[in-house]
């Protein structure tokens, strides 16, 4: 089996999920939908050769699994899905799970495009990885984000796709710093409970689907792309607002109960109006329009919500995911 001679290493950055464009089957493309790569937090992983199979560090159990359908879906490093590879992967970091980060998708596809990289094999496009991996089944945002980085918007699926097809895809301004707040000890949606929610909204109509795509592709796109935060600030927590009621039901409202609902609140009233929820939460984002002004953002999230939220600032990612070769330092993308 060809090893590459140095250890490498893969990061990729966490998902922001703005929200979807139509949920239900009354529609023909389901779903759909818009968000964006942060620089932090990160999926971090090394790979370096060993004498056998190794794993190091957190979500082991996912690891594992994503090696096995690496094998399974014909990707192998070695043609053949009878042996584990000789590999040691150590994971440096990760985000938070279930908690609006896209962090499943994320570590998979680190795995993944590492595990290919290291032994040196072709990379599969992404419409060839990601159904393989068991990802992207109702958003695609984080699979294209892991290459491509930036933000993301997806048409959604028709009965016969597996993936939905990438939209548009642009950088996000370096200039707007982003704060996220995360809610300690706050429940959410996820794995057989979030399927179930699904089943169980209220489908969307056309009308409603036109009205959000609209709204991205007439207003925040264009402020995005013009770096015109006022009109993108109010345009993109409308969207947020009107794509949370899509789940009312399951919510009880626009977001993930009264606590982050209050956060949202909160950073509205500070003065910061580019507000929303990533996907089912807790995870609320914030862009704001200066470093001064995430600053005083942080702090004030700091001082009033103490020990209840971890609050980080961070930024867009252009990037995607970049793999470095140790004893060289070189860098590469996989896109």
């Amino acid at each position: 089996m060809p090893i590459l001679t140095q250890p490498l290493t893969i990061s990729s950055p966490s998902r922001l999920h703005f929200g979807l464009f139509s949920v239900g089957q009354k529609v023909a493309r389901k779903y759909g939908g818009m968000g964006m790569m942060i620089s932090q937090p990160r999926t971090t992983i090394r790979f370096e050769s060993s004498d056998s199979f190794h794993v190091q560090g957190e979500s082991e159990a996912t690891i594992r699994e994503t090696v096995r359908q690496i094998y399974h879906a014909d990707l192998a490093v070695n043609g053949t899905s009878s042996n584990q590879p000789p590999v040691r992967i150590t994971v440096l970091e990760v985000p938070p799970r279930h908690v609006g980060f896209g962090s499943g998708t994320q570590l998979a596809l680190t795995v993944a495009i590492g595990l290919l990289a290291f032994f040196d094999q072709t990379l599969p496009s992404v419409n060839e990885l990601v159904p393989r991996l068991g990802r992207g089944n109702r958003s695609a945002i984080g699979s294209y984000g892991f290459f491509r980085g930036g933000v993301i918007v997806e048409r959604g699926k028709t009965e016969g796709e597996t993936l939905s097809p990438l939209d548009f895809q642009t950088d996000f301004p370096a200039g707007w710093p982003v704060v996220t707040a995360v809610l300690r000890d706050h429940q959410t949606v996820f794995g057989s409970e979030e399927k179930k929610a699904f089943s169980n909204l209220q489908p969307s109509s056309e009308k409603m689907r036109a009205h959000r795509i609209a709204l991205v592709k007439n207003h925040i796109l264009p402020a995005i792309e013009k770096r015109d935060y006022r009109p993108f600030a109010e345009s993109i927590f409308e969207f947020g607002r009107l794509s949370g009621m899509l789940f009312e039901s399951i919510q009880g409202g626009a977001y993930n109960g009264p606590d982050v609902t209050k956060l949202v609140n909160s950073i509205r009233d500070f003065g910061v109006p580019a507000v929303g929820q990533s996907s089912w939460g807790p995870c609320v984002f914030a862009v704001t329009e200066s470093d001064s002004a995430a600053v005083d953002l942080k702090n004030h999230l700091d001082k009033k919500w103490g020990d209840r939220a971890e609050v980080q600032i961070t930024g867009g990612d252009n990037r995607g995911a970049v793999i470095t070769h140790r004893l060289d330092q070189k860098t590469t993308t996989p896109n």
